[in-house]
């Protein structure tokens, strides 16, 4: 099952995976046929947020001390 899968691979990668998750959503899946990008979403998207959350989280991982802030002020 998916949850097994998860499970192992959180055992065998540990600290190597991120720990932000991506949900799976229809404004992602359907994103292309409209031409958008998680970009184009609004502020408040549940995707738009997980997106720049990673994109963070890659950030910081990397030793990068840079934000990406193009969210409302409000969230960061």
């Amino acid at each position: 099952s998916y949850l097994e899968f998860v499970s192992e691979l959180e055992y065998l990668l540990a600290d190597k995976l991120f720990t932000t998750k991506i949900s799976q959503t229809t404004e992602i899946a359907d994103g292309p046929f409209y031409a958008k990008t998680v970009i184009d979403f609004k502020d408040d998207s549940k995707s738009k947020v997980e997106y720049f959350d990673l994109a963070n989280e890659i950030l910081k991982k990397v030793g990068l001390n840079e934000e990406i802030t193009e969210l409302s002020d409000n969230r960061h």
